[in-house]
This record gives structure tokens, C-alpha cells and sequence, in this order.
């Protein structure tokens, strides 16, 4: 079973939860709140990819509550995020499009 990781995200600064994204462990439950901290993003942005899809996988549970498993979102990250040795290498693959 998950281990739910909560610590009322509402009361922390970013940087906080960015330390607990980040020390929690693989299995845990995270609130958006707390994703959005540890990959540096807006909790508006993630709300966005759930909405339109495309983003790290979630679990809804009850009508409100939304909840990803942490290994779910750093497998996500890796899956998408883009690997780059210099800005040269992002022009050209952003002129590939």
C-alpha cells in the first residue's frame, strides 16, 4: 500500500515543498500542490495537463481530490522531458517541428 504523504502543503513555502517532493519516498501519495513544487511548475499548469491530457498520471479520489503516486510522475518526467547538451541543441530541434 501507498504511503500518503501530506504534510498540509497550504502552510508550506515552494521551497519546502520541494525538498518534501523530492525526500519522499517512490510509493508515495503527493497532492498537486507538492507535485507542482518538486518539478518547479505551477499547480495551474498541472491542472491544465490532467484537463487536456498529456500530463504525469493522477488518481482521483472522491469527486476533488487528486493525488499522484511519485514514482508515476519522476517515470513521466523521464518519458518526456528532453535531453540537451547546449542551447544549439534545442534550436535545431525546435526548427525539426
Amino acid at each position: 500500500m501507498s504511503a500518503l504523504h501530506l504534510s498540509n502543503p497550504r502552510s508550506q513555502p515552494p521551497e519546502n515543498l520541494r525538498n518534501d517532493f523530492w525526500s519522499a519516498p517512490l510509493d508515495a501519495l503527493l497532492v498537486r500542490k507538492m507535485v507542482a513544487a518538486g518539478l518547479s511548475r505551477s499547480v495551474g499548469w498541472l491542472e491544465l495537463l490532467a484537463t487536456k491530457g498529456g500530463g504525469p498520471p493522477f488518481l482521483k479520489v472522491g469527486t476533488h481530490r487528486v493525488l499522484y503516486r511519485k514514482s508515476d510522475v519522476l517515470g513521466w518526467f523521464e518519458k518526456y522531458a528532453i535531453r540537451l547538451t547546449s542551447t544549439s541543441d534545442q534550436r535545431a530541434m525546435e526548427g525539426a517541428r
